[in-house]
């Protein structure tokens, strides 16, 4: 009997999924990593046009100049057209910046300034959602002037491309515009056109004609007018500060507070971050009181009502954070939103704990009856209160006065009943959490000297973590601070204790590099005890620190396998693994320290390999530049040349700034019943 060939049986009996109705099919795909739809989509037809529907229901462009924004379009364009593949089309995702006099002479004037970019481990993940906490990072200069008309026909010309390959996509629903370049005009026109109900998310909001002085006040610059008022509009980042490097007001957060308050009529989520000034950018001008003018009002019949206060923002995200007044943001925003129609809060300005308790007061009465996701910094606006003590209490009365949470990020100066709250009202709806102490205190930790108190709740990692695996067992992303121990049994036990997670799939791991004195696990010393010992303890506390911060590519890889191995249910998708150098007096070896903390992204593709890439290597580059600005090791303190030399010693033939590896994991005891700490 003649057997059949495996293509003539492929062939005659079809895989299960290709006998699937197609729309079924295309809904598994929805499950589906992003990064295996191609994967699949080679399968066969059949499988490349069930993946085609979510393959293609994302694109994105990175965009740093013009020509290259025309080259992307036109590819995408072909890439589309073929098999009808506009109508999978959901959203579109424009980022970069635009860099003048790059790319030519005749597109030097149809480009901006680029600016300062921070690249946060939300942006690393790929994400682009308007709820992930990264304060945005581009910004626009705010001395650009306005662009003159001749100006921005030129440019309407040259973005025109971009706008008709947005009208050719019908089921548009989100805009996502982040780039140091103004929303052209002519894309404006086409979502009014084209996609009325699609929603324009502006990454990096900004109203130039709104920096303005005493002596050349004037109305809103029209094309800056229609996106403020927009329909289109609904969520914006706007990096803020009062005043610019010309000390001209900058009324955008006052257009802000009345695009909320209706004229932006969707406008739904809304981020503000206010950056650290230097003494001269906070130097207000000589006239400290101009009002501002306002939006002009949208119709006539606007002038004959009667002046009303304005309605109450219904926003669905508040985000605030920076260098700004907490207690004055808190009180403004309050009276300006219904907090009861909140979904997302983010407030990372300081507070004081009469403030913290206001919340607390807020949440028991319901005004935060639809939130999901809260981020709170616990810290205080005085710093002689940045102490548990002080701010404990309170923060852990407003978490318990919330509803059950899906989203909570903490960070700041809390203790045990903090986290006490945490467990018992939120642990069982947690699906994200990003659980971040202040660790510069005690002082007598934060420094190699002399340690005069007990180990602080949060430095026991592997209690901290077996406490959250019990009380947060739906939990699929994690950020935690992971004490290291030069790579030891205790630092093991804490990465395998992340297994305990059954339903985990990212992790952000913050090693703090610090080193615990050995005494702290011992007896109270005495003064003369102490002093003996200091110094005898600093060349150790050097040389454990430095090999803390040193962490490469085989360090990351090897953190996740423990955590992998230990695993037996759903394998870890992702890993962040960034050091945390300590702060001392020498600047020099916190140079060294960040020279030698890198950060890495670690992250699972088919076929079970396992991808590292290394992260935020551009802000080594200026560490770099002052290791190479001194000859050697011997310009620094005599113990430092001494512990490096001790870790790493220098040969001739290579450069000795990269003679250094992590030192490898050493295996950990059993972790059974290990750090079963009651919080």
């Amino acid at each position: 009997m003649k057997t059949p060939s495996a293509a003539s049986y492929s062939r005659a009996h079809p895989a299960p999924l290709e006998t699937l109705p197609l729309r079924i099919f295309e809904y598994i795909c929805t499950f589906l990593p992003h990064r295996s739809l191609l994967d699949l989509s080679l399968a066969s037809r059949f499988c490349a046009e069930a993946a085609a529907y979510q393959r293609f229901s994302r694109i994105r462009l990175d965009i740093h100049s013009i020509s290259k924004l025309h080259h992307d379009v036109e590819r995408w364009t072909a890439i589309l057209r073929h098999g009808d593949r506009f109508r999978h089309v959901r959203r579109v995702v424009a980022v970069g910046f635009l860099r003048a006099g790059r790319t030519g002479h005749n597109e030097e004037y149809l480009l901006m300034p680029d600016s300062d970019y921070d690249d946060e481990p939300d942006a690393a993940c790929g994400s682009d959602s308007d709820s992930d906490s990264s304060a945005p990072g581009r910004r626009f200069n705010p001395n650009d002037p306005v662009v003159a008309p001749w100006l921005k026909k030129a440019q309407n010309k040259a973005w025109l491309p971009f706008a008709r390959f947005l009208a050719q996509i019908p089921g548009l629903k989100d805009l996502v515009y982040s780039l140091t370049h103004q929303l052209p005009r002519c894309v404006l026109d086409i979502l009014h056109q084209h996609h009325p109900r699609c929603r324009l998310h502006v990454r990096i909001f900004s109203l130039r004609s709104l920096y303005q002085d005493l002596k050349d006040q004037h109305a809103i610059d029209p094309d800056e007018l229609a996106l403020a008022s927009s329909p289109c509009l609904y969520s914006i980042h706007l990096t803020y500060r009062p005043y610019d490097l010309d000390r001209r007001f900058n009324f955008n957060l006052d257009a802000v507070r009345q695009m909320v308050a209706g004229y932006a009529p969707n406008l739904k989520r809304v981020r503000l971050h206010v950056p650290y000034s230097t003494p001269l950018e906070c130097l207000p001008p000589k006239d400290t009181n101009i009002p501002w003018m306002g939006f002009p009002l949208l119709s006539p019949e606007q002038s004959l009502t009667e002046p009303t206060p304005p309605p109450l923002a219904h926003l669905e995200t508040l985000a605030v954070s920076g260098w700004i007044s907490g207690p004055e943001q808190l009180s403004s925003w309050r009276h300006r939103t219904d907090f009861s129609c909140l979904q997302h809060f983010d407030f990372g300005c300081r507070l004081s704990p009469d403030h913290l308790t206001t919340l607390a007061s807020m949440a028991a009465d319901g005004k935060f009856q639809s939130l999901r996701s809260l981020g709170l910094r616990v810290t205080a606006e005085n710093p002689s209160l940045n102490i548990p003590a002080a701010l404990d209490e309170p923060a852990s009365l407003f978490l318990q006065a919330l509803a059950p949470l899906e989203t909570l990020r903490l960070t700041g100066h809390f203790s045990t009943l903090t986290l006490r709250a945490l467990l018992s009202r939120h642990g069982a709806s947690l699906r994200t959490l990003h659980l971040l102490p202040d660790r510069k205190r005690p002082a007598e930790i934060f420094t190699y000297g002399s340690p005069k108190s007990h180990i602080p709740l949060f430095y026991d990692t592997t209690a901290v973590i077996n406490q959250l695996a019990v009380s947060c067992p739906a939990l699929r992303t994690l950020a935690l601070i992971v004490q290291r121990h030069g790579g030891g049994p205790a630092e093991v036990m804490s990465y395998r204790a992340l297994a305990r997670f059954p339903r985990l799939e990212r992790a952000l791991l913050f090693l703090d590099c610090r080193v615990l004195p050995a005494q702290l696990l011992g007896p109270v010393m005495t003064a003369a005890e102490e002093g003996e010992a200091e110094e005898a303890a600093e060349s150790d506390w050097v040389r454990e620190v430095l090999r803390n911060c040193a962490v490469d590519e085989p360090l990351a890889r090897a953190i996740f396998g423990e955590i992998k191995a230990a695993r037996a249910g759903v394998p870890l998708e992702w890993l962040w693994v960034e050091p945390v150098v300590p702060e001392v007096v020498l600047d020099q070896f916190e140079t060294f320290g960040r020279w030698l903390g890198r950060s890495w992204a670690c992250e699972m593709r088919s076929g079970g390999r396992l991808a590292a890439r290394e992260m935020r290597g551009k802000q080594l580059e200026w560490g770099s530049q002052i290791i190479v600005s001194g000859t050697d090791l011997a310009q620094l303190e005599d113990f430092f040349v001494d512990e490096w030399n001790a870790l790493w010693p220098r040969s001739a033939v290579r450069d000795w700034r990269y003679q250094w590896s992590s030192f490898p994991l050493v295996g950990g005891e059993s972790d059974e019943g290990a750090g079963q700490t009651d919080f």
